[in-house]
């Protein structure tokens, strides 16, 4: 399902991408925009890639191991689901207190308390101030939580009974624990935050489809059996040869060292 929201259609910021990072707690953001796209999950390395579409080797092993094993695909070796996500461009505005010696942000736990130090550099923050984050960072929501999105759409009204739209109030994100040990996700919409964001413009939003890795198919393989991105990467630019000169000094050992080694050879032949 589609999420009924400004869709991103071209790149219009071409710098690292600052994520945002789903801690157990709360977090309150203002959704900007959003592109469906494909990925696929590596649990092995826990990675997350682009799915190539026709060209994608995940996606014919996957078709190889419906057509062998119908019935039990899903428990076969190799098998690797290709799984629609929802990526926004986000205006972060959870409260966090800033390091004052590295900048991270400290967010409050799942009990409402901040941590004491940093977790970063450890820095003790107990007397730092809080205030919102307000920096654009990147996201990503799984099919189940874009269903609940729409749903906000469809219900959230105003005073007048009008649908106020998804970019035009804040969603409460509240990250908490299975009872199994997973991280769950759930979106909660803030319809008293409805403030107009003039200050957020077109060109300070992230490209969404540099926020996904891609790989060629042979990388991909590659990530498969176990090489990982790191050295991926490093293949694709590998460092030169470099060749040092010899100096006079390591020319005149060199040739010691040969006529030592002659001297040598002539005595023993």
């Amino acid at each position: 399902m589609d999420i009924d929201i400004k869709e991103q259609t071209s790149g219009m910021k071409f710098e690292k991408i600052r994520f945002l990072s789903f801690d157990f707690g709360q977090h309150i953001v203002r959704l900007l925009n959003t592109k469906v796209i494909y990925v696929h999950f590596l649990n092995s390395s826990k990675a997350t890639v682009k799915c190539l579409d026709e060209e994608c080797p995940y996606c014919k092993l996957n078709r190889q191991l419906i057509l062998e094993n119908p019935d039990d695909y899903k428990n076969q070796k190799g098998w690797n689901p290709k799984l629609r996500r929802h990526y926004f461009n986000v205006l972060d505005r959870t409260p966090v207190k800033v390091c004052p010696n590295c900048g991270v942000e400290t967010k409050k736990g799942i009990n409402g308390l901040y941590t004491q130090a940093c977790g970063e550099c450890g820095t003790f923050i107990s007397g730092v101030s809080e205030s919102p984050s307000n920096k654009i960072k990147v996201t990503n929501l799984s099919e189940t939580n874009g269903v609940r999105l729409n749903a906000f759409q469809q219900s959230v009204l105003d005073e007048g009974g009008n649908h106020l739209g998804l970019e035009n109030f804040d969603i409460l994100f509240l990250v908490t624990r299975t009872a199994e040990g997973r991280k769950d996700i759930t979106p909660v919409p803030l319809p008293g935050n409805k403030d107009i964001l003039d200050h957020v413009q077109e060109d300070q939003l992230y490209d969404l489809d540099k926020a996904v890795i891609a790989l060629n198919p042979n990388e991909m393989l590659d990530l498969q059996r176990g090489i990982s991105l790191r050295d991926i990467f490093a293949a694709r630019n590998p460092k030169p040869c470099v060749v040092i000169p010899e100096d006079d000094e390591s020319k005149a050992q060199r040739k010691s060292k040969d006529e030592i080694k002659k001297r040598i050879d002539e005595m023993f032949a």
